[in-house]
């Protein structure tokens, strides 16, 4: 299964708690860096590139909110 998340929350890494019966393992990338080694290919990943589309378009749109105001 594959869930991608946006989250601003300013905490240190550190004052995450996961569940290790659902999360194996916990990535921190650059989303554009994420795209790219996704489309490659170059890392171990379960997530689909729809779904990345899909976080992408509502980034771009906060940014355009973000800085129309």
């Amino acid at each position: 299964m594959s869930k991608i998340y946006a989250l601003w929350k300013d905490l240190d890494e550190s004052d995450l708690v996961l569940q290790k019966e659902e999360v194996s393992g916990v990535l921190w990338i650059d989303f554009d860096k994420c795209v790219e080694s996704v489309k490659a290919g170059s890392f171990k990943h379960c997530i689909l590139m729809e779904e990345l589309m899909l976080l992408k378009k509502y980034l771009d749109e906060r940014e355009r909110r973000c800085t129309a105001t």
